[in-house]
């Protein structure tokens, strides 16, 4: 049974802490971001910055993200090589969630984003489709097991995603 955190339930329209799961970072993109004045746990602020995101968290629900203090404001800057918050456009990012933060005289959990880019797309692909391949080897029982698992390890540096690929089309085949 999936539990709702409930923090969910009175600021349902930005993404926080609650909107990952335990140890989950999340790379996205953030697409633009503005000022804006927002609402959030019932306190009006102004000038806020919003981050609009390319992709939702594993929850599915795709909410802009309040760059609500200097931190994230820093890696922003650092990963956009710019302090103006216009030139903070098509930006990746891997947003995951601190505990401990100490704020409004309270410790909580927040939203972070990483002042180092995520890894590329194609290396998270690769990433991927290798773990596909691994978890298919496990459940190879053909004769020829030793001869593939020889073949893996030659591999297992490569990032070349049409070579695992075939692979795993190789493993799966019925």
């Amino acid at each position: 049974m999936k539990k709702t955190p409930w923090q969910k339930t009175f600021d349902p329209h930005y993404i926080g802490s609650w909107s990952l799961e335990d140890g989950e970072i999340f790379n996205t993109v953030v697409v633009k971001c503005e000022l804006k004045e927002v609402t959030s746990n019932g306190k009006e602020f102004k000038d806020r910055i919003v981050a609009t995101l390319k992709d939702a968290p594993k929850n599915g629900i795709l909410l802009p993200m309040i760059i609500g203090n200097k931190d994230n404001a820093k890696a922003l800057q650092k990963l956009a090589g710019s302090q103006y918050i216009e030139d903070w456009k098509n930006i990746p990012v891997t947003i995951y969630v601190k505990k401990g933060i100490k704020a409004f005289g309270e410790v909580v959990d927040a939203l972070r984003i990483k002042d180092t880019p995520p890894p590329s797309i194609d290396a998270r692909k690769v990433a991927e489709i290798k773990s596909k391949v691994l978890d298919a080897f496990k459940a190879y029982t053909a004769p020829d097991r030793q001869d593939v698992h020889d073949e893996l390890s030659a591999i297992k540096d490569s990032t070349d995603i049409a070579l695992w690929e075939s692979h795993l089309k190789k493993l799966t085949a019925k």
